[in-house]
């Protein structure tokens, strides 16, 4: 499957992946070059600590990295967290503008004194 269709949310922890002695190298390799040359991940199933997890494999270098990914049960909805946030109203001169124009400077250093209310959360994905 393409990279770019694993949303971030399931990602979880990364593991280099190399071969195991020189048996396995050819294998390795044949399977490391034909994810690299199709531009995908390949996704398997890997146990850790008698727990299975899910796995995107990609090429990287002379090895792989494998990406353990979260069940989607383990990810929470997002409007359980968000529904709750008003809508701001933006005034039209701090949309558009790049960061690196002195008005927008202006404005980012105008809010920077700004106080973080003490009802935001920081809550795990």
């Amino acid at each position: 499957m393409p990279r770019k269709e694993i949303d971030e949310l399931y990602q979880n922890n990364p593991y280099y992946i190399v071969p195991d002695g020189e048996v396995g190298q050819q294998a390795f390799a044949v399977i490391r070059e034909a994810i690299r040359q199709e531009g995908m991940v390949a996704i398997g199933k890997v146990v850790f600590t008698s727990r299975e997890h899910i796995i995107a494999l990609e090429a990287r270098g002379k090895g792989m990295m494998g990406m353990t990914l979260r069940y989607p049960y383990e990810v929470r909805k997002e409007d359980e967290y968000f529904d709750d946030i008003e809508d701001e109203k933006i005034p039209k001169d701090m949309l558009g503008l790049p960061p690196t124009s002195s008005r927008a400077r202006r404005v980012i250093s105008s809010q920077s004194g700004s106080k973080i209310s003490t009802k935001t959360h920081l809550k795990n994905c």
